[in-house]
């Protein structure tokens, strides 16, 4: 997601200035392209800093192999996608696997259930379907300054009201180095990691649903750096959810649509 990809830019920078000391410099940053050592491109997140995306890219997307998307649909209390409705469909049209995710604030249990009471309106809108997974983006600032009893209990609210709502595959997506020590995985959430190494090969974190090993990959053809993920099973690959009604649209959002107070993507 864009935060962390945010994070991944400044270490670079850091590291640069350290090795040629006080010697002002200018961060290249170079794209990942496809290779065969890499580990695989099966799922990739979406959001409106994609909406710049075609159908045709989609379909790009499938023939490169991509499995499965992770949509935004929402983000704290109030804020709805306003390009999620045309990435569904368009996702839908390339014959991939959608899931949605919604980015946390929530710091209480209250929070937590408006917060999934937003994500449930939003999917909603735009589906009838409830075959897919529900994730929650746990990767806010504020998560580290609260215990791990309370991010656990507070992640446990939220997806109890999903669960009551009718979503029962859901999962947590955060840095895997947060696990076990700001946020539990378990056996409702089993992990979708992020973890991005330099020269990223072979397989991460088996035990999870999904590891993201990159956040810059760009696919043959592509203009984007896109966040891509390995699967690790087949959990992300059964939503294939049918569109029946319109959030509002626009082919012509920009990143200023996206709230303020992240970088999220």
């Amino acid at each position: 997601m864009r935060k962390l990809k945010h994070s991944k830019l400044l270490l670079l920078g850091a590291v640069i200035a350290g090795t040629l000391g006080t010697t002002s410099v200018v961060t290249a940053h170079a794209s990942l392209t496809p290779s065969t050592s890499q580990p695989n491109t099966d799922m990739v997140d979406l959001s409106s800093w994609q909406s710049n995306l075609t159908s045709s890219d989609y379909q790009t997307l499938a023939q490169a192999g991509v499995k499965a998307v992770a949509i935004k649909a929402t983000e704290g209390t109030s804020y709805t996608s306003p390009v999620l409705s045309s990435q569904t469909s368009d996702a839908q049209g390339a014959g991939l696997s959608v899931n949605y995710y919604h980015f946390a604030h929530f710091t209480t249990v209250a929070e937590a259930q408006a917060e999934a009471q937003n994500f449930i309106n939003a999917v909603q809108a735009v589906t009838s379907s409830k075959d897919m997974v529900m994730v929650v983006d746990f990767e806010d600032s504020a998560f580290s300054k609260l215990s791990k009893s309370t991010n656990d209990a507070n992640l446990a609210a939220f997806d109890a009201v999903l669960n009551q709502a009718g979503y029962n595959k859901t999962d947590l997506y955060t840095m895997a180095s947060w696990v076990g020590k700001v946020i539990d995985t378990n056996d409702s959430n089993k992990g979708w990691l992020a973890q991005w190494p330099a020269n990223p090969s072979g397989s991460a974190y088996p035990s999870a649903n999904a590891w993201q090993w990159a956040s810059d990959y760009r696919f043959s053809g592509e203009s984007q750096d896109l966040d891509v993920s390995q699967l690790n099973n087949s959990y992300y690959l059964g939503g294939s959810s049918s569109t029946t009604s319109s959030t509002t649209d626009s082919s012509s959002t920009t990143k200023a649509n996206q709230p303020t107070t992240t970088l999220v993507k």
